[in-house]
């Protein structure tokens, strides 16, 4: 979470969240659901019959529906659709 990074670096989170935003362009929370969604793909990539609960525990996912909530809204669609493409 934003909180758990601004921990790291010893500010509030408000305040990383601001200086991440001018740095970068996006959100600190959005980069962690795209960089989490990119360790989803590149699993699923290696071996596509991997149980979605075991996926989203290795992908910091709190449950497989916030996995596939997050997964859905960086991808524009569903995490079935990008195993069978």
């Amino acid at each position: 979470s934003s909180a758990d990074v601004a921990a790291q670096f010893s500010c509030s989170r408000r305040y990383l969240d601001r200086i991440f935003g001018q740095s970068v362009g996006r959100s600190l929370l959005d980069e962690i659901q795209r960089t989490q969604v990119e360790a989803v793909k590149n699993l699923l990539r290696k071996d596509s019959s991997f149980k979605q609960v075991a996926v989203a525990d290795r992908c910091g996912f709190a449950s497989p529906e916030d996995m596939r909530r997050v997964f859905k809204k960086v991808e524009g669609r569903t995490i079935g659709d990008f195993a069978s493409s």
